[in-house]
């Protein structure tokens, strides 16, 4: 059995009733998707709308909530982690360095927007691909000492 996703509502704001602000970019989101995820986003999209200034959102009576990242580095990869949010394997095709080096910001992102199944996820991948490295360290490791124990003996 297939799981349900809603990977074609990224980015569509049919049905919509947020929208979420990175870094003057604006995600229209649905809050029952987005709130699924993400333990912070529960608490800031349940809280009374506060006085804005107006912009074209505001006529769809949406809630806009601006997000401030810690680093200008995080705004790059929010897109990713609300793709993951609507249901896609945001870690299919990664491989070896790559991986690692994804996931350790995705982890840092998640973890910034209490995500408490993605941070899990992310953490077995990132010591699955821990262990990649050290067993692949380890291989060569051993190799080079074989060629160089065997070139003593000849």
């Amino acid at each position: 059995k297939e799981m349900t996703t809603f990977t074609e509502y990224v980015h569509d704001d049919t049905y919509s009733d947020a929208v979420l602000v990175v870094s003057d970019q604006h995600y229209p989101v649905h809050r029952l998707v987005v709130c699924k995820h993400s333990n912070y986003l529960q608490r800031v999209l349940r809280k009374r709308k506060k006085k804005r200034k107006k912009d074209k959102y505001d006529e769809f009576d949406r809630k806009v909530v601006d997000i401030t990242f810690a680093t200008e580095e995080y705004n790059h990869h929010f897109e990713t982690i609300l793709r993951y949010m609507y249901g896609e394997n945001v870690l299919q095709g990664l491989n070896g360095q790559d991986c690692f080096e994804e996931c350790q910001v995705l982890l840092a992102v998640a973890q910034q927007l209490d995500m408490p199944l993605l941070v899990d996820l992310l953490a077995e991948a990132l010591h699955v691909t821990w262990k990649n490295i050290v067993y692949f360290l380890e291989v060569v490791i051993a190799s080079l000492l074989l060629v160089a124990c065997g070139m003593r003996y000849w």
